[in-house]
């Protein structure tokens, strides 16, 4: 319908031929490709052509006024491979040919390339109290025994997940990163108290734009170690001190009333 030839090109990206004004250009690694040895192209419609490169998939949506976006996705982003030889569209899902394998990429991955990333699908998968699975708007009214906190987490990646390295901490027991490769983080015996889950995917190149996300946890404490029973018990303790003491002024006020009328008498008899 653009009547436009497309050429993949090994060394000059996608060659486009515009049969109406007879124009040549490339769309090239200057315009967004991830490489310009292009291995496969895929015309899914008349706007969008998916390009299979050495360095990934590329898809190019072509607007009405002629101009064009580039958005692609390569192994740092989730892919087993780089090198893309086929690519084919199935019901919003692209399904990605390379030399390691077939992977399953949701097509709204490519709509905004802000979001090419597995951060964008970070999420903690299931949290686990005491055995027991836990919504995570429970965790912010915990009782001080409901104190083993398992958290899982996952993202969705396109690649073998043993690859992903999570960092973790638990602010409020422990400030420092934590690095880990398994999905699963345990606290065995946390005491009460409130504390923050932050979890991200480590990566060295742009660790400080990495996206954080956090699990509020609060456990409440003993009801002996809380201020209302404390205070109760301070009062208690006063009321007990107070009673002994007037007791034991009363028993001895008692004694020296005795001894004072002993007296007394014995003046008394003697007079």
């Amino acid at each position: 319908k653009r009547n436009e030839l497309y050429f993949a090109s090994l060394g000059q990206g996608l060659i486009v031929y515009n049969k109406n004004t007879e124009q040549v250009y490339a769309i090239s690694t200057k315009n967004g490709l991830l490489s310009d040895i292009v291995n496969e192209i895929h015309i899914e419609n008349e706007n969008e052509i998916w390009v299979c490169t050495n360095t990934g998939l590329n898809k190019v949506t072509f607007t009405k006024n002629g101009k064009y976006t580039v958005t692609g996705l390569k192994s740092s982003n989730g892919l087993l491979n780089d090198g893309v030889t086929d690519v084919e569209i199935i019901d919003n899902v692209v399904w990605v040919a390379s030399k390691k394998g077939l992977v399953t990429v949701p097509k709204k991955l490519f709509d905004n390339p802000k979001k090419n990333n597995i951060d964008a699908f970070l999420r903690i998968k299931q949290v686990v109290v005491n055995d027991k699975e836990k919504k995570a708007a429970s965790l912010t009214d915990l009782s001080y025994d409901e104190n083993r906190i398992e958290v899982n987490f996952e993202t969705v990646s396109f690649k073998n997940e043993g690859n992903i390295v999570y960092q973790y901490k638990l602010e409020g027991l422990d400030n420092k990163w934590y690095t880990t490769r398994n999905r699963k983080v345990v606290f065995s015996s946390l005491p009460s108290g409130e504390y923050a889950f932050q979890l991200k995917i480590e990566d060295v190149l742009i660790q400080n734009n990495r996206k954080v996300i956090e699990l509020p946890i609060y456990i409440k404490a003993p009801f002996w170690k809380r201020t209302w029973f404390v205070i109760l018990l301070l009062l208690a303790l006063s009321g007990i001190t107070y009673l002994i003491f007037k007791l034991r002024v009363l028993s001895y006020n008692k004694n020296i009333t005795r001894e004072l009328i002993r007296l007394l008498l014995k003046k008394m008899k003697k007079r």
